[in-house]
Formats: structure tokens, sequence, C-alpha cells
């Protein structure tokens, strides 16, 4: 069986920023919901690894705008897992409208964790015996982590508490919300991005300070938020 599905889901006029453009929370809400959904056909899913007290956890994201999605379409995600590695799994999807145009691709780099052990554990817990994978990739380049020096002049833009509508089921907050708190960071002349890249550093839990900071140099613009025992997430954006 080739492990390649699609699901639908419905866009509303809150997906959009006020300049049209579709909410990086979304786009990747979108992608986090494919990926759940396709976990659980196969058994692998959240309501079945919790029972050895083992859970998903992605550790980066990315995506590229190939073309603005417009209103009143519907959104179509198709994902698919690579062949898994030691202790990562590489996930690819597109995102489309009904008739097949292809408007955002994406990759998201994932692990498994063990709540009680509090260590990464091996893909194989998540093995799907017989799978066939499909071995089309949306990017050449792998996953690289988002480098900053100390030179770069960063600027506080604002501080957020972490509260209950931020947290997942899993305890921590969940990472599509601090993709809101980055467009919460940009300026109206930022929101024409091209490629969206993001790297979740540190877990942060409900009731946690966050401090976002900024940094833009040309065509790129860093957004990190980072608690007292550092940083949390790093983002770099390549505008148009």
């Amino acid at each position: 069986m080739l492990l390649k599905e699609q699901y639908t889901f419905e866009v509303r006029s809150s997906s959009f920023t006020k300049e049209n453009k579709l909410q990086s929370e979304n786009i990747l809400y979108w992608f986090q919901e494919a990926a759940s959904q396709h976990s659980e056909q196969f058994h692998i899913g959240f309501h079945d690894l919790i029972k050895d007290n083992i859970i998903w956890m992605v550790a980066r994201n990315k995506y590229e705008i190939l073309s603005d999605f417009p209103k009143n379409k519907k959104v179509i995600i198709e994902t698919w897992p690579h062949p898994y590695s030691r202790f990562e799994i590489e996930r690819d999807y597109l995102l489309k409208d009904e008739e097949g145009k292809v408007y955002i691709k994406g990759t998201s780099l994932w692990c498994l964790y063990s709540k009680e052990k509090q260590r990464l554990m091996p893909t194989k817990c998540a093995e799907i015996e017989g799978a066939e994978y499909c071995l089309e990739k949306n990017f050449d380049e792998p996953f690289l982590r988002i480098a900053i020096t100390e030179s770069d002049a960063f600027e506080t833009c604002f501080q957020h508490t972490i509260n209950v509508e931020d947290v997942d089921r899993n305890g921590h907050m969940n990472n599509c919300r601090y993709s809101h708190l980055v467009d919460l960071a940009l300026l109206e002349d930022e929101k024409e991005i091209q490629r969206f890249e993001i790297n979740y550093v540190m877990q942060c839990y409900e009731h946690e300070e966050l401090v976002i900071k900024k940094y833009r140099k040309e065509k790129e613009i860093f957004v990190l938020g980072e608690k007292k025992e550092g940083i949390v997430f790093i983002t770099r954006i390549l505008l148009r």
C-alpha cells in the first residue's frame, strides 16, 4: 500500500491575513492535522502510541509558497512520509485546491518521544508493516539548523504569556501557535512570504513567559521566542 493520502479542510475568512495571505498558523495546522489523520489510519496515531506513553513530536517545519491561495475554496492537503531513519521521520505535504493546483509545498521532521523515559525513541516503534513509501521529495536540501550569531541585532517585539488556548493535548505549547506569534511580529511590508522555516528547540508550558524578538537582513527575517532557560523556537523567513 502506497503511503500517500489527501485530506480536505474548510477555509474560513480568519485563515487569511488582512493582506489576503494564508496565515502560517493555519498552514502548519493543516499539515499537522493531515499527518495526524494519516497516522491514525495505520494505528500509529496519538491514541495508539499514548498507551505506551509515547507521543509524536515535530522538530522542524518548512514550506514554500508557489502562489497565493484564493478565498472561497477548500484546502486539500496531500501528504506522505519518507522511509524512516533511526530517530527521525520526514513527511512531505502539498497544499492544493479541489482542481489539483498546487499552491504550497512543505515538509516536516518528526520524532517519537517517551514521556516516561523523557528521551527520544527509535522510529521502529511506529513502523508500518508492508508499507510502500513514496520517494518524491518536495525539497532537495536537507533540514539544517537555523543559525544566528551574537552580532545579529535582534529587537524585542512583545512578550506573551502561554495560556490554555496555546497548549495541546500533550501538555506543552502547540507548535502551530508559535507561528501565530511570528505572524504578530511581522510588519505589513513583511507579509509577502516566499519561504517559511521554523526550528523547535525547547518545550514551553502554560503560564511561562515568552519574549518574541526579530531581526531583518534585507529579504531575510529571523523571529525567535525565548524564555529564561533559553531559545524556544527560531524562524527564518525569506520574502519574495
